[in-house]
């Protein structure tokens, strides 16, 4: 059993990584995006066309906009939303703004399980191939060109911890590349900031559009990639596109947390004000014990307020929105390796079917947004068929 020092301890440094560490004011404006855009010249993310023959596991959709193909967007605009008052017969409750639950559950969505695709682990030292920073890649063996997902990992935590996670998305013919944006020494004391992380953030993009290519033996499809973090990797994720929206096709952010305070100083929320990425799908996945303070001597580790809710909110449609109602901030690491930064969290029954959720979530998420798979998109408006007890909505 923990001591109290020991756990108030982690839970300070996991404050930090909600809060930020250090005194920099940051908002949504050109300031942010000149910093992001200086590492990234702004031809460095351009969307090309997906060709229809890059689709061959998925639909047969074509794709008129590398950065949403129209297939899928024009399924936003079609059945009941979230801000609308409909129907509760038509699945969706017009008071709260859930996708409910009607008849039986649904099956199983095969998002949930490994996919087909046996994955290739590869390691990249910085420096090495001209790498801006240390780098795990995910690729599958064997698939047609593969989409490319880019992962910002949490406060203070090591990119091996999100390797269960990260293989399970890359077996459905994703190639993950998986930053470790500075030392993960639990050591909070030095570390940079949200804003100068997205700035490294964005060179790692440029590097993954002209050189992933020679570094990896799989073909990568056209167009700019996914992007998706965790906790305040999320955070860092909503900064690159506030920056420069036409980095990426789509973004998510797992339990992300937009720190503005606190003790130990901090960051100013970079949602102060609703954030407009002109179309590009977005997906938000939130904890419903993330908000949970592990006792009366320890913050939560996403508090209200600066959570995955907020996230929701003041992002511009078509996002989704989907909480894992009985787990917690990092239960989607792998069961071994988190050490004390994870006890400083409140934990759910099991990672294992976390793990499952968001990758599922997470694959359906960008099959639909960077495939065109149409169809993907009912997996994140059936939360009876996750793995796990979980709520939806969508704007």
């Amino acid at each position: 059993m923990k001591t109290l020092p020991q756990t108030a301890l982690a839970a300070a440094m996991i404050a930090l990584g909600a809060w930020g560490c250090d005194d920099a004011g940051i908002a949504p404006d050109p300031t942010v995006g000149d910093m992001a855009t200086d590492a990234a010249p702004p031809d460095a993310r351009a969307a090309d066309a997906m060709p229809a023959d890059a689709q061959a596991p998925v639909s047969d959709a074509t794709v008129a906009d590398a950065r949403a193909p129209d297939m899928a967007i024009e399924a936003l605009d079609q059945g009941p939303r979230a801000d609308q008052s409909v129907d509760p017969d038509q699945g969706v409750d017009p008071d709260q703004g859930l996708i409910a639950d009607q008849g039986p559950p649904p099956m199983a969505s095969p998002v949930y399980d490994p996919g087909p695709f046996a994955v290739q682990t590869t390691r990249l030292a910085e420096g090495e191939r001209d790498a801006p920073r240390t780098l795990d890649i995910y690729a599958p063996a064997d698939a047609p060109a593969a989409p490319v997902i880019v992962w910002q990992h949490g406060f203070l935590l090591d990119i091996a911890l999100y390797s269960d996670l990260l293989t399970h998305v890359a077996s459905h013919g994703f190639v993950v590349i998986a930053p470790q944006m500075y030392p993960a020494d639990n050591n909070p004391i030095g570390k940079p900031t949200a804003v100068e992380e997205a700035a490294t953030a964005a060179t790692i993009l440029a590097w993954v559009d002209g050189a992933l290519s020679g570094a990896i033996d799989a073909p990568l499809a056209p167009g700019a990639p996914g992007i998706a973090g965790h906790s305040r990797g999320g955070k860092v994720t909503w900064l690159l596109m506030i920056g420069d929206a036409s980095r990426a096709q789509a973004i998510a952010g797992v339990d992300p947390v937009d720190g503005q305070g606190g003790p130990f100083g901090g960051e100013a929320r970079a949602l102060d004000n609703e954030i407009d990425f002109g179309g590009v799908p977005s997906l938000v996945l939130g904890t419903g014990l993330g908000a949970m303070p592990i006792n009366a001597f320890a913050p939560a580790c996403a508090p209200v307020g600066d959570a995955h809710a907020r996230f929701f909110e003041r992002t511009s449609a078509p996002i989704w929105h989907g909480v894992a109602t009985d787990h917690g901030h990092n239960d989607l690491l792998n069961d071994d390796g988190c050490g004390f930064l994870c006890s400083a969290c409140v934990e759910g029954p099991d990672r294992a079917s976390m793990r499952r959720y968001v990758a599922g979530q997470l694959v359906a998420h960008f099959s639909a947004a960077l495939r065109g798979d149409v169809d993907a998109i009912g997996v994140l408006e059936a939360p009876a068929a996750a793995p796990l007890p979980a709520t939806a909505e969508r704007r």
